[in-house]
């Protein structure tokens, strides 16, 4: 039979795991809304979990959606983020990412869109969905991470209307307008601006 850790220890432990969590005023932010009870032994049991187990992931999509007639791009000032960031949100259960992107921006914008594929081969027997342009991993408190998948897109339909809920604006930008430091995007938005302006209307010619 295994020995009990004496309690001075297991005290220990758990102050070490939770303190992972805690923010300046002793609370943890991130990890109460994962908590399915009240109890501290389910908080604490959440947390052991995430710092044992790894990090929960969410997966997420959003599509940098370009106007190939005004060479702009279609971005939304996120309200609980504060900052300029593409249109996107999580992948909902049994979800395509790429029925993520198209849903998520229509739903937080009132573009309708169609995904521009980055390059990728096709053989026999497969079926084509669009390519994302990129994969992304970025922490979102302690032990949660999301991993987005980033597609580019153009507009086919609809007109701007914010979603209120999570969105504080929502324009379209020309490329210097958003790599202007007063702008305020989010870090590597204009570096995918910057990128994708180069490589979509490469792509729109070759389709046409």
């Amino acid at each position: 039979m295994p020995k009990k850790r004496p309690k001075s220890d297991q005290f220990a432990r758990k102050r070490k795991i939770l303190s992972k969590f805690l923010d300046d005023r002793g609370r943890c932010p991130h990890l109460r809304p994962l908590v399915a009870g009240d109890s501290c032994s389910e908080i604490f049991k959440t947390a052991e979990n995430l710092v044992e187990g790894g990090p929960l992931r969410h997966f997420c999509a959003s599509a940098y959606v370009y106007n190939p007639k005004t060479n702009e791009f279609l971005l939304i000032r996120h309200r609980k983020r504060g900052c300029w960031i593409p249109p996107g949100g999580h992948v909902e259960d049994n979800e395509r990412p790429d029925i993520t992107a198209i849903r998520e921006t229509l739903e937080e914008t009132g573009i309708a869109v169609r995904l521009i594929g980055a390059p990728a081969p096709l053989f026999h027997g497969e079926v084509a969905i669009a390519q994302p342009f990129g994969l992304r991993i970025y922490e979102d408190g302690p032990c949660h991470e999301h991993m987005s998948f980033l597609y580019a897109a153009i507009p086919v339909g609809g007109s701007l209307a914010m979603s209120e809920r999570e969105v504080e604006d929502v324009g379209w930008f020309l490329l210097e307008k958003i790599l202007s430091e007063s702008f305020g995007a989010a870090p590597a938005v204009g570096d995918w601006c910057r990128f994708l302006s180069k490589q979509l209307p490469q792509l729109l010619l070759a389709k046409n």
